[in-house]
Parts: structure tokens; sequence; C-alpha cells
């Protein structure tokens, strides 16, 4: 579906098939923090299970902008893998592995390898 598409739609479900359209499309992704359809917990669930996107609805609120949703659950990933490399850098300094710690920085695979190596989920 084009961009055209979606605005010509006036429910709920404009937001729920743009999630889906845009969750696994790298090029397309950051759009969906621009979304701001109010989407309820339902249907946070219901894309959550499209697109394994983790969605959260604050407790006590039934209603959310899907785009600070999205927002959120991008800076909650970002920290968490910020807090992944710095653990695996730690791991590589107590070793001794200087070298390994600068390849890991810039190499995502070689990265994928040593959190194994490490025991680092």
């Amino acid at each position: 579906m084009s961009e055209d598409d979606f605005n010509r739609m006036h429910t709920n479900l404009k937001a729920i098939l743009r999630a889906v359209a845009y969750a696994n499309d790298e090029s397309k992704s950051d759009r969906l923090t621009g979304i701001n359809e109010e989407i309820t917990r339902s249907e946070a669930v219901l894309i959550k299970k499209l697109t394994g996107l983790n969605i959260s609805v604050p407790k006590g609120e039934e209603v959310i902008k899907m785009g600070e949703g999205i927002k959120k659950l991008l800076d909650d990933s970002e920290r968490e893998g910020e807090n992944k490399l710095g653990a695996l850098i730690k791991a590589l300094e107590n070793a001794g592995r200087k070298d390994d710690a600068f390849k890991a920085a810039s190499d995502a695979e070689y990265r994928q390898k040593l959190y194994a190596e490490f025991g680092i989920e």
C-alpha cells in the first residue's frame, strides 16, 4: 500500500496496516514514529502479534498515540542495545582483548559472535 492509500483510510485499521507494512522494511521503519493515530490496548496487542513490535500501553491508559508507543519501544531497545554493547566491551577489557572491542564496535556479525562467546543476551 502507498502512503496515499493509508491516508484515505479513516479507521484504526490504518495504523495497524501501516505498522505491518513498515515494521519489517528498514527503509520505512522510521516512519512508524510519525504515526499520530490513536490505538487501543487491544490494537497494540494485535500489532505486536502481527509484527513482533512490543508496543506497550502504560497502565491506567487504554489509548495511546501509536508513534509515541513506537518511539518508546525504539528508545528502550536502543538503551538495551547500549547496555549489551557496554557489557561486551567490559568483558573484552577484562579479558585483555582490546582489539576485539574495537572490531566489535564496527562489525555487527563479529559482535554477535562475541555476545555468544561471553554469554551476553
